[in-house]
């Protein structure tokens, strides 16, 4: 990753650590619960794909390093969240979505990734990339509230 994308990711993690649940104590969350309205996260998500030369990558990078940094846990209010946020950049930013590649996360899921992340990348990866970490997936997701929805989603 380049130094400006690397900018562009922090940028972003910044941005949507912003909605938060949480009350901040001496600028550290220990566990991140995500709390937005549909416009509050819109305009998040427009000033981070907004930028000069973003990608849906920066988005995700920035949202993968915070699930991970924040300890955030799978709840049904993060899986609302994850999905209602590959929702709104799969239908308005098109575009983006499209000429993604999505191998880094396919990586990092096959490397080991927390339950949030498992969620996140059932959602965000396209069909193309998804047989990449299918297993992965569901191993990350096993045992939890969410199995049974990741096996019927990794199905259809």
């Amino acid at each position: 990753m380049s130094n400006y994308q690397r900018q562009r990711v922090d940028k972003a993690y910044e941005l949507l650590l912003r909605l938060t649940a949480e009350n901040q104590v001496q600028g550290h969350i220990s566990e991140w619960t995500p709390a937005w309205s549909s416009a509050y996260l819109e305009k998040t998500v427009e000033e981070i794909l907004t930028q000069p030369q973003s990608t849906i990558s920066d988005l995700f990078r920035g949202l993968w390093k915070l699930l991970a940094q924040t300890n955030a846990t799978l709840t049904t209010t993060m899986a609302h969240f994850l999905r209602d946020i590959v929702v709104l950049c799969f239908t308005q930013y098109r575009e983006l979505y499209d000429v993604e590649d999505f191998e880094w996360m396919t990586t990092l899921v096959n490397d080991g990734c927390s339950e949030a992340q498992a969620y996140l990348s059932l959602y965000a990866l396209p069909d193309q990339w998804i047989g990449n970490c299918h297993k992965a997936i569901l191993a990350a997701l096993e045992g939890t509230d969410f199995i049974t929805e990741a096996r019927q989603q990794l199905s259809e």
